[in-house]
């Protein structure tokens, strides 16, 4: 449903949105429980058990989709890292400078002469 509303202060016109809530009862039901409060208020209660049901299925399905995500997201990385461990196998093994020799020791006589 749509209203209109002049706004004096700007001159212009404003489209304003009325929602309304769906109801649990039909103009009809209620025509005809309207005298019997405790029909109309397990009506109302029903419905908002099903609401109830409802927002927890919702919930539920937005749960499930935030741990698929979540998985996803480790899933991607997971083969990112190892896409990157088989890039860096590949590549040719750096170069490295050779050491420079080693100088052989001369033997110290003195130190086997005793035993």
């Amino acid at each position: 449903m749509k209203l209109i509303k002049h706004l004096p202060s700007t001159g212009k016109n404003v489209e304003e949105k009325k929602f309304s809530l769906p109801h649990f009862l039909s103009d009809e039901d209620f025509s005809s429980l309207r005298h019997d409060a405790v029909s109309v208020a397990d009506r109302a209660d029903a419905f908002i058990r099903d609401l109830q049901k409802e927002l927890d299925t919702v919930r539920a399905q937005a749960d499930a989709a935030a741990i698929t995500d979540q998985q996803t997201c480790s899933l991607l990385e997971q083969k990112y890292l190892s896409h990157l461990q088989f890039r860096n196998a590949d590549a040719p093994a750096p170069v490295l400078p050779r050491p420079p020799p080693l100088r052989a020791r001369p033997k110290a006589p003195a130190l086997f002469a005793n035993h």
